[in-house]
């Protein structure tokens, strides 16, 4: 008879619970050492049928649909000695032996049981969204520790849990004989209560140094225990379960060696095709990256190669050719890498009808902007990636800068990595770089665009747009680098830019209570851009100015003090230097 029995919980995650066994029989090392068996449950007919599936995958395992939930926990942990809970959206990452983890529980009867999931790298408790102190550990073998759990906290303090830790089968059958449960969570809650009984004779747990295992709580099935959990749409129950029918599954593979920070933490779920499956499902990129082209022919190579090497690779490339009469067609005909979406406009539309375009047509979470003769830094998306994922209130992200091409005064552009100093400063001018740019897609969704009132400045007029009530920050490293080319912009153009700037600018004044005169206009635009004059009566004049936008603001509170005092004193202090270096 074998000493061990798994029991692991599912209900309507099929996908979820494919990732957990076949995770888990990538790292157990003596799988063969675990009598298997899943009970599980469903509320309707396709997941019943990807259940059956999944019994006929892993024919190893003990598939036992959910009835009389506490008979079928006692009658199959029954003839056991130990016994191995886990549930559906366990990972497994780390190598393991069961047979180990056994025999060190055997040589330590003091010890409650074995997490799975512990270690010296779980400082997060997901379920309190706080970080918790890890306890004094002792090393009782390489590799294994022990702790007092009775004098512990948060995750370390709760030694009888459901989804991934070893018992011995006489502990549990004492408590769950004598306690109702009736599913998973209140099995837990039956173990929990009652842990008691052991802090005097098995006060101490046992864990590997790094966690084997963890859950990815992307989502949540039951209604029993308001469990915190991801809310996004594409990995819903019913959206997994929608992928796991057109052949999707987990790929496990992809979080080998992982390092949870946490016993529960969401990341994000790698997608391969199953096996022999020959369905097809266009899955939603992370990131939309948008490209628009025009004559571009001279540096067109190195910016699509900048961005087909990145390190992040759950993206789409939406290049836009706006009618191009050089050689840039065929150049990127010339790739043959399936996250190129090329559109072709029969015409030269310009580049704001291209950038709407591109966005609608964008699938991603993430929209990245590019242009056809810059470079992104390898390591750009993932970075900018990781920023919004751990920065939700942010709307736009942008990078500092490199400058290239052609000799020139500065070297890189630094922006603010402060929203609200970025919002000051939209008053003044552009505070981020357009195409180091990355955009949440819901909020271009709430009726945001390049609008064609501000030819060659429409970035700097969606920014403002933007940061009326969102925030955007630009990540303080250099992730791109920006062409300075040959050739400038034609005066016409280099006009419409100013126009564009000052039409700007005149909004927002607008918005602060303030009607300015033609001259106000021209002095708020010269500070803005940093042209100053070196002489007394401008500097008396922009003080005036100044302080005269610190008083509206003082009446209408539009920009965050004091923020916005700090930025005017910035300008101020330019304008003074201006006049100290032409002495």
């Amino acid at each position: 008879m074998q000493k061990v029995v798994g029991l692991l919980f599912s209900k309507d995650r099929a996908m979820q619970l494919d990732a957990a066994l076949s995770s888990l029989a990538l790292h157990c090392l003596d799988m063969e050492s675990i009598d298997l068996k899943v009970i599980w449950t469903c509320s309707g007919l396709s997941n019943e049928q990807q259940y059956q599936e999944l019994a006929n995958n892993y024919p190893s395992v003990t598939f036992i649909r959910q009835s009389n939930f506490p008979e079928q926990v006692l009658a199959n942990i029954a003839g056991y000695e130990y016994v191995l809970f886990l549930v559906d959206d366990n990972i497994f990452v780390r190598n393991f032996s069961i047979h180990t983890v056994i025999e060190n529980l055997s040589n330590n009867q003091d010890v409650l049981g074995f997490s799975l999931r512990l270690g010296t790298n779980t400082i997060f408790c997901y379920p309190l969204n706080r970080e918790q102190q890890l306890p004094v550990f002792t090393v009782i073998v390489p590799e294994f520790l022990k702790f007092d759990w009775t004098a512990a906290q948060y995750d370390f303090g709760y030694p009888l849990e459901v989804s991934s830790s070893v018992y011995r089968v006489k502990d549990i059958a004492a408590i769950l004989q004598h306690n109702p449960f009736f599913n998973p969570n209140t099995l837990e809650i039956a173990l929990d209560t009652n842990k008691a009984s052991f802090d005097s004779q098995k006060k101490f747990l046992l864990c590997s140094k790094h966690s084997y295992t963890f859950c990815n709580p992307v989502n949540k099935v039951q209604t029993i225990i308001n469990n915190r959990s991801g809310e996004a749409y594409s990995y819903s129950p019913n959206k997994l379960s929608e992928m796991f029918t057109q052949g999707y599954r987990i790929n496990v593979e992809a979080y080998r060696d992982f390092i949870p920070n946490g016993c529960h933490q969401e990341v994000e779920l790698k997608f391969k095709k199953a096996a022999g499956s020959s369905q097809s499902h266009y899955l939603p990129p992370k990131v939309s990256v948008i490209m628009p082209v025009y004559n571009a022919q001279d540096y067109l190579r190195e910016a699509i190669d900048s961005i087909l090497s990145q390190t992040f690779i759950d993206f789409e490339f939406i290049i836009i050719d706006d009618g191009s009469t050089d050689n840039s067609l065929p150049i990127i005909k010339s790739y043959a890498d399936p996250r190129i979406r090329l559109i072709r406009n029969e015409t030269n539309l310009k580049l704001i009808t291209s950038l709407n375009k591109g966005m609608n047509l964008a699938h991603g979470k993430y929209i990245a902007r590019m242009d056809a003769d810059d470079i992104s830094l390898p390591d750009r998306l993932a970075k900018q990636v990781d920023f919004m994922d751990q920065h939700p209130d942010i709307a736009v992200c942008g990078t500092w800068v490199e400058l290239f091409g052609k000799p020139c005064e500065q070297t890189s552009w630094h922006f603010t990595d402060n929203p609200a100093i970025a919002k000051c400063i939209l008053l003044f001018g552009c505070c981020l770089a357009h195409p180091s740019a990355m955009i949440r897609r819901t909020v271009l969704e709430s009726g945001f665009c390049y609008s064609y009132s501000y030819p060659h400045a429409e970035d700097y007029g969606l920014w403002v747009q933007i940061a009326r009530n969102h925030n955007i920050a630009s990540i303080p490293q250099v992730l791109f680098k920006y062409r300075l080319s040959d050739s400038q912009k034609s005066a016409k153009e280099a006009q419409q830019v100013l126009d564009g700037t000052a039409k700007i600018q005149l909004e927002q004044l607008n918005r602060l209570g303030i009607e300015p005169t033609q001259q106000e206009c021209l002095l708020h635009l010269t500070i803005g851009q940093c042209q100053f004059p070196p002489d007394i009566s401008f500097a008396h004049g922009a003080f005036t100015w100044l302080s005269k936008l610190k008083t509206a603001n003082s009446q209408l509170n539009y920009y965050p003090e004091p923020t916005f005092t700090n930025v005017l004193r910035m300008y101020w202090t330019k304008v003074c230097q201006s006049l100290v270096n032409a002495l």
